[in-house]
């Protein structure tokens, strides 16, 4: 009895052991696939500032206005240019405005004219005749819109070509229209040269004399420019002018 109980038991226990693996379904392994390694952020690669493709902004240069101190009632003072150009002749209307003024005013027989001569220049040309007590020739300047102050200048430098003779160059002003203020130099024959005249050297004259208590030149009311050849150099002369400044 007990051997029928024993076997019925292990039939059971080998029936249910067969009973259950079959009802189990057997699932599929699912293999789990490792997601792409993403690098860490310490090895991203960044793009540095310095190279960017943006051009830089160009720098500008801040215009620095003149200021004036709190209080102050000047106007800050204007540099003056080293020179002023007073005539270059290079236009036929600037060598129209000069004229010549002989000694037959004075019942001379000299003749002189102003005229253009090559590469832009003045010529100042005649002939000096010592009949009739004259003696001098002259040309002036007669163009001037207005006074042209100079004052800021200390002298007349002008580019001549001469002929050996001596000639003067004159000054006439609003405030003394009766005087020639007249500075002399020599020229040398058939050369270009620089003549440097300073105010200092402007005397003073009325007919060929210096008046006592004439005043001094007053280069802020320049009027008439003027070139003259007396002394009693008598003959043919010719004189060229390239250019008159005031210079410093």
């Amino acid at each position: 009895m007990l051997r029928m109980r024993a076997g019925l038991l292990v039939w059971v226990l080998g029936l249910a052991a067969c009973g259950g693996q079959s009802a189990v379904s057997t699932q599929p392994t699912i293999q789990a696939t490792a997601s792409p390694t993403q690098p860490p952020l310490s090895t991203a690669t960044a793009i540095p500032l310095a190279t960017a493709t943006t051009p830089a902004p160009t720098p500008t240069t801040a215009k620095v206005e003149p200021t004036l101190e709190v209080g102050s009632t000047s106007l800050p003072v204007k540099p003056t240019m080293p020179e002023k150009l007073l005539y270059d002749f290079e236009s036929p209307a600037e060598i129209a405005q000069w004229r010549n003024q002989d000694d037959p005013v004075m019942g001379g027989v000299s003749r002189s004219r102003a005229g253009a001569g090559l590469q832009s220049t003045l010529v100042f040309t005649g002939r000096v005749s010592l009949e009739n007590n004259g003696g001098l020739a002259a040309v002036r300047s007669f163009g001037l819109p207005q006074a042209v102050d100079i004052s800021a200048y200390n002298a007349i430098q002008l580019r001549v070509l001469g002929d050996g003779k001596v000639y003067g160059f004159t000054l006439s002003t609003g405030t003394a229209p009766n005087l020639l203020y007249q500075a002399r130099f020599r020229t040398m024959p058939g050369e270009w040269m620089t003549i440097t005249l300073p105010y200092a050297d402007f005397e003073p004259t009325r007919f060929g004399f210096r008046p006592p208590g004439a005043p001094a030149l007053n280069a802020r009311d320049v009027r008439v420019l003027g070139f003259i050849i007396s002394d009693k150099q008598a003959g043919p002369f010719e004189l060229g002018v390239d250019w008159i400044k005031a210079v410093k």
